[in-house]
């Protein structure tokens, strides 16, 4: 009867700890993800590369339009639930901005007469378990009028939240009745940056968290989720 129990007792734990390492909790030791956090600087290095097939891929992409006006734009989505990531690889479409050549997704505004926020979420190419070596797609944000004529290059300001979580999320307010249209790209500029997470592993015998400094390179490909912010 002990027995049952204790063993009922360890699969019950078991589990809460599975359902927190899921919800991107740090344990056992909560506090570690401060110390981390003011010492990043400190922590163990993981590089990310960009591969030279990714560069290939985007200079060799044939473009299919000479004019914003020509493009697909797709009515955004509301609200995060249920969006699905964009690819902006060798499957989407490229388009020679002025910023530079790059794969796309484009998007028409909703009309509405309140102030809102598209929110942009960009995942690392996936190369091992936990991504470790790999590189993420930095998405700038291009505003267009009625007639898609250019009112503005935004930057999200992307940031990595979640140590056991491997995207970065930004937001582009909306508050300019003009804005129309909204183009998800990426720069030459901005290519030549890196974006640094904090990323944790935890070894599932010992529960013992080990966390350590992840820069990765911006690729001009990536997988980018966008939606409106319905607050």
């Amino acid at each position: 009867m002990n027995k049952l129990i204790y063993f009922t007792i360890f699969v019950l734990s078991t589990a809460l700890l599975s359902c927190e390492k899921r919800e991107g909790a740090i344990f056992p030791v909560s506090k570690q993800l401060g110390v981390a956090v003011e010492n990043i600087d400190k922590l163990p290095v993981i590089q990310g590369e960009v591969l030279d097939g990714e560069n290939r891929r985007i200079a060799s992409k044939k473009i299919k339009y000479n004019s914003l006006a020509k493009l697909n734009y797709k009515i955004l989505n509301v609200g995060g639930f249920g969006v699905a990531k964009k690819q902006l690889d060798i499957t989407a479409q490229a388009f020679q901005f002025t910023t530079g050549k790059s794969y796309f997704s484009a998007y028409e505004l909703p009309d509405v007469s309140q102030p809102y926020n598209i929110i942009l979420r960009s995942y690392p190419k996936g190369r091992g378990v936990v991504y470790n070596r790999s590189a993420i797609f930095y998405p700038m944000v291009l505003l267009l009028d009625a007639s898609y004529k250019i009112i503005k290059l935004v930057d999200p300001k992307l940031q990595h939240a979640d140590p056991y979580h491997y995207d970065i999320t930004g937001k582009v307010m909306i508050d300019d009745a003009d804005v129309k249209y909204a183009i998800v790209l990426t720069t030459d500029e901005t290519l030549m940056g890196n974006s640094v997470m904090l990323s944790a592993r935890t070894d599932t015998r010992t529960y013992i968290t080990e966390y350590f400094k992840a820069v990765r390179p911006h690729s001009p490909e990536g997988s980018v989720k966008v939606f409106i912010d319905k607050k």
